[in-house]
């Protein structure tokens, strides 16, 4: 109910919905008892439900073929400063710091990955009409591109720290 509560307070003072859950999450953070009970009965109905359903109007909420021929461009940029603007400089303040090179790159990769609160701000940003579709529609392919690549950017960085990398195969 007082999740609720502060959502419904948070959409009047003109404040997107989800800052009431998570100021509800601020609240009771401190006790133990009620969050380790979040976590074992709430967080897996959460993650089965809520979260496809959320990944899903995101989808619904990005045209693709919408995009023009000239936002193409404007994608690639998109990307390459997205990618650049966090892979680098991480990479060399991690080589700065006294790491070495492929635990540099590693660090810079991880940096990289943005997926699930990416997609809520730009959803917030959407919905106030802050955001334009086309724009709204690169942010999201840039927000999983950039993502989805992590997984694989790190099976080729790990093994050449001296990790061993296992793939779960399906039987």
């Amino acid at each position: 109910c007082l999740i609720f509560t502060l959502g419904i307070i948070t959409y009047k003072i003109h404040i997107f919905v989800i800052f009431g859950g998570f100021a509800a999450g601020l609240l009771f953070f401190q006790h133990k008892q009620f969050t380790a009970a979040w976590h074992n009965q709430i967080s897996p109905l959460v993650l089965v439900f809520f979260l496809p359903i959320f990944f899903t109007a995101t989808g619904l909420r990005t045209n693709i073929l919408g995009l023009s021929f000239a936002d193409f461009g404007w994608l690639a940029l998109v990307l390459l400063i997205s990618i650049g603007g966090k892979v680098f400089p991480v990479y060399f303040a991690s080589r700065v710091s006294g790491l070495g090179h492929w635990e540099s790159a590693v660090l810079g990769s991880l940096m990289n990955t943005r997926a699930l609160m990416e997609l809520i701000v730009l959803n917030v940003g959407f919905s106030l009409g802050v955001i334009p579709q086309n724009v709204f529609t690169m942010f999201v392919i840039m927000a999983v591109v950039t993502t989805v690549m992590t997984g694989p950017l790190l099976s080729f960085l790990l093994p050449r720290m001296g990790h061993r990398v296992t793939q779960l195969v399906e039987a």
